[in-house]
């Protein structure tokens, strides 16, 4: 089985769901953006791969508060791929990340103040720190 890692945005607030042996899972639906080959590093078309993800107890009821859509997370785990057959006929496939581990970062409020340059304020410098001192404290 593929060991995956997994960087991207919830694109909806994470589900519970439960099976039919009474396990409780967290679905989590991530959108992870790409560019198109042969774009640049300015290019603006991404490509977006949509990627289901299931988080199984005790680590679900413990991530669903913070599971909100925006979120941007790292997910490892392995990838379960299946196949299935739609009411037409059609073989789809169906890609789901079995997560080992979730991490998140909170959602990043967009400025609200507008540049004004009567607002502006001047930097204070800081003072340098000495190169024999360690600021760290490790030594």
């Amino acid at each position: 089985m593929a060991t995956v890692t997994l960087y991207g945005n919830l694109g909806t607030d994470g589900q519970l769901l439960s099976t039919r042996n009474n396990s409780t899972a967290l679905k989590l639906r991530v959108a992870e953006h790409k560019r198109k080959p042969d774009e640049g590093e300015d290019a603006e078309d991404e490509e977006t791969v949509w990627w289901d993800v299931l988080v199984w107890q005790p680590m679900a009821s413990t991530l669903l508060p913070m599971m909100q859509r925006g979120v941007r997370v790292t997910v490892q785990g392995r990838l379960d791929v299946r196949t299935w057959t739609d009411a037409e006929g059609a073989v789809r496939l169906n890609r789901t990340i079995i997560a080992d581990a979730v991490g998140w970062q909170s959602k990043r409020k967009r400025d609200t103040v507008e540049d004004d340059p009567d607002d502006a304020r001047p930097v204070e410098p800081t003072e340098p720190v000495a190169s024999d001192e360690d600021p760290f404290g490790d030594q």
